[in-house]
């Protein structure tokens, strides 16, 4: 059973590469990520399919970090998953979705998939 309840809790954008996000998990049960993914649109343009890694998941009343490959050592050593997929500049779309690379059910998003909104989402 899918567990709708994950969210979008922190969006961070820091100086370089500093960048990470969270997501929150407020039910009472621990939620495996293995049905889950990220999907990330760079200035409007080309979209990203980035499932977790194997054995992710998000702890009952926890958070799951994700930052940047090139985030500094105070950012990338707490964070639960380095990747690239925290690579965003205000006005990109970031989902998280369940589901397969071509039919998935967007859980949460910051942004939307689309044309490029500018220097940032409203």
């Amino acid at each position: 059973m899918v567990n709708y309840s994950l969210y979008f809790s922190v969006y961070a954008e820091g100086p370089g590469n500093d960048q990470y996000i969270q997501i929150f998990n407020p039910s009472n049960n621990d939620v495996s990520l293995s049905d889950f993914a990220i999907v990330n649109q760079v200035n409007g343009l080309t979209v990203y399919y980035d499932p977790f890694p194997q054995g992710a998941s998000v702890p009952k009343h926890g958070s799951y970090t994700i930052a940047h490959t090139s985030s500094s050592v105070s950012i990338s050593s707490a964070a639960d998953w380095v990747s690239e997929v925290p690579y965003f500049n205000g006005n990109d779309a970031l989902l998280l979705v369940t589901g397969t690379s071509f039919n998935y059910t967007v859980i949460d998003t910051i942004g939307e998939i689309g044309p490029n909104p500018g220097v940032g989402w409203n």
